[in-house]
């Protein structure tokens, strides 16, 4: 197999991957977008680990260590994004702010989740994009 093949074998296995694992975020009770107003993450890296709570305040850098080395996310302002990754695509990066309780943020390669959790107070009904 030649060396672009593979890579294009690849990075459309890393694309089904990650639509594969958004979909079964949105089958874990607990984990569907309820629109509230965040005050913890809940970080889950795969290989048996038990799923990590932090605050989500104050404003700051996270770093996680995952199966190819560190991501880390930054923190700021109520949102949550991803600041760099050892994964190869680096989609995880491209995902964006995440503001909002049930929301998720997840590098496939390194095995790293982070979802948005608590907040009793209700948001939005919908987010059409």
């Amino acid at each position: 197999m030649d060396s672009s093949l593979k890579r294009r074998t690849f990075a459309l296995l890393d694309v089904v991957v990650i639509a594969i694992a958004l979909g079964f975020f949105t089958l874990i009770p607990g984990a569907a977008h309820d629109g509230g107003v965040p005050d913890r993450l809940v970080v889950t890296v795969g290989g048996g680990r038990p799923p990590e709570i932090h605050p989500l305040s104050p404003d700051r850098k996270i770093e996680i260590e995952g199966h190819q080395g560190k991501t880390v996310l930054q923190a700021d302002g109520g949102a949550l994004r991803v600041v760099s990754s050892p994964c190869p695509n680096k989609i995880c990066m491209r995902m964006g702010d995440v503001t909002l309780s049930g929301q998720v943020l997840v590098c496939v390669p390194n095995r790293v989740s982070v979802r948005l959790a608590g907040g009793g107070e209700k948001g939005l009904d919908a987010i059409v994009r």
